[in-house]
């Protein structure tokens, strides 16, 4: 049985800190394969503009980009071709039909999981996959929803330390992956390219070359 991590996101860009967490999770759950998947319309991101800035075509472009040396990282389109919101209930479903032989797991930034509650039928994700929690530095407000319910009782009931154990569920178990935090965040190199400060180091030399040679992240957010 293949074991799969499956990473959604708006990936706007992609940067050094989304490839080291998947990197982290190959290695700490011996994952066989990370899959990202850039959404068409981030549905639950809390920002003023809910469209990202770069096309669905330009950040994929930089995925692919981004994942080309290494055979572990994948790009999934299912997002992106959706002409439906970009549930990931949806998204879960059609990658246990396409592939009932392998067991998920769906990865996710602490400070999104504080977030969790407010999805589309939440408590179906861990009905169908297991979760991986990426370390992330969170804001007062994102502590407090992780510190309070469902959220408390869903770490202490589901979280498990055991490697081998977590692997043996089907779904519903939590990992959580150890510090070092990420550094770095999308929101991050838009505002230094905006600003034409030093920001090549925070992706791949190949998304640095794609962005400058688009044009990308020029205008104001």
């Amino acid at each position: 049985m293949k074991h799969i991590g499956l990473y959604g996101g708006s990936f706007d860009p992609v940067h050094r800190g989304h490839l080291a967490m998947a990197q982290a999770a190959l290695n700490e759950c011996q994952l066989d394969e990370i899959v990202f998947i850039p959404c068409q319309d981030p549905v639950y991101k809390e920002v003023k503009q809910k469209t990202c800035l770069a096309s669905a075509a330009d950040r994929y472009a930089m995925l692919a980009l981004a994942c080309k040396s290494n055979t572990a990282l994948s790009i999934s389109r299912c997002e992106i071709d959706r002409i439906t919101p970009s549930f990931t209930l949806i998204t879960l479903d059609e990658f246990l039909a396409q592939r009932p032989q392998t067991r998920f797991y769906f990865l996710l930034g602490l400070d999104t999981f504080s977030t969790l509650p407010t999805w589309y039928q939440w408590q179906g994700i861990l009905e169908r996959v297991n979760l991986i929690l990426l370390p992330r530095e969170l804001s007062k407000e994102e502590q407090t929803r992780m510190n309070a319910e469902p959220l408390a009782s869903l770490l202490s009931e589901r979280k498990i330390s055991d490697l081998e154990r977590f692997k043996a569920h089907q779904n519903g178990g939590i990992w959580q992956i150890q510090p070092p935090l990420s550094p770095y965040s999308s929101t991050c190199v838009r505002e230094q390219v905006h600003l034409k400060s030093s920001w090549q180091n925070l992706v791949t030399a190949e998304v640095a070359d794609y962005i400058e040679s688009k044009h990308l992240y020029q205008e104001t957010e």
